[in-house]
């Protein structure tokens, strides 16, 4: 892996803050089956990000922020299905988007981010000409509660492909959805609430809701060279989360807990997917002992 970032802050006179953005990074992943199961799997990922950001405060605390990204992307991928049929799947593109939100700060009890980004060019064929609309909200009735929500809609150019039957994946390998397939696109719903019984203790429960479409799939029935290489499926989840936090100058407790439900269908077969987990939870302790140590400690159950 090789990772470079460059990021300059500019501040003017007048209320405004400018950022300039540039990265370049490199990755590299390799399976080497040395005579197992495991099929030969070879990932090469090139990416380079240009990024502008403008942000303007106005008299009334509410904010302006417009930007452009450019984003420059080689990607690599040699695998082989469950047949024996080798792909090889090569793109090297550039997506150039624009994006522009308000933020509605001048209230106390109320806040509200409203924007939309837009793909000038990109990465995918298909993919020009397409607007991602979001908002966001948080109401505060009162100083110890606060709703909140968001809903928007995303746009994927780039998606991480593994083999479903895998039960341990090394690494999942990440490529530019090849232009026979249009780009994954999800819509998203979250809300949830949070409440402050102390200054030093909060509950929070949040929903969500997620249903997305085209995700590129690895074509198992794969026989002959011309057949694809991916397949476009669905993907629905929803699920909770609960977490409940307290927190001094001597020790913090946090526990946090989710239920979630995964479903993909493909070629109209519906199935839960490796990665979902129905049940999982943590809780995370830290202890300071003195100005110098700290002791922490966390436990797991998925």
């Amino acid at each position: 892996n090789f990772l470079l970032d460059f990021e300059w802050l500019q501040i003017y006179d007048a209320p405004f803050f400018s950022r300039l953005g540039i990265s370049t990074s490199n990755f590299e992943g390799k399976i080497n089956p040395n005579n197992s199961n495991l099929k030969p799997l070879n990932n090469f990922v090139k990416d380079i990000s240009i990024s502008f950001d403008l942000n303007a405060v106005l008299d009334t605390k509410d904010e302006i922020d417009i930007g452009l990204m450019i984003k420059i992307l080689d990607t690599k991928l040699l695998l082989e299905n469950k047949t024996g049929i080798e792909s090889q799947l090569n793109k090297f593109a550039g997506n150039i988007s624009v994006y522009a939100k308000y933020k509605l700060l001048r209230y106390k009890l109320f806040g509200l981010d409203i924007g939309s980004r837009f793909n000038a060019t990109g990465l995918n064929s298909h993919s020009s000409g397409i607007f991602e609309p979001r908002t966001s909200f948080t109401f505060r009735p009162f100083e110890q509660l606060i709703l909140k929500g968001s809903a928007g809609i995303y746009l994927q150019e780039v998606a991480a492909v593994s083999d479903e039957d895998e039960i341990i994946s090394i690494f999942d390998p990440w490529i530019i959805i090849p232009d026979y397939l249009n780009p994954s696109q999800g819509l998203s719903f979250s809300g949830g609430i949070e409440y402050e019984f102390s200054k030093e203790s909060s509950l929070q429960i949040e929903g969500y809701y997620r249903k997305s479409r085209d995700i590129p799939v690895i074509n198992q029935n794969k026989i002959f060279s011309f057949d694809p290489d991916l397949v476009s499926g669905k993907l629905e989840s929803y699920g909770w989360e609960i977490g409940y936090h307290i927190h001094n100058e001597i020790y913090s407790v946090s526990t946090a807990y989710s239920l979630s439900w995964v479903y993909k269908n493909v070629n109209e077969y519906v199935y839960i997917p490796k990665y979902d987990t129905r049940h999982s939870g943590n809780i995370l302790l830290e202890y300071n002992i003195d100005n110098s140590w700290n002791f922490s400690a966390v436990w797991t159950i998925s």
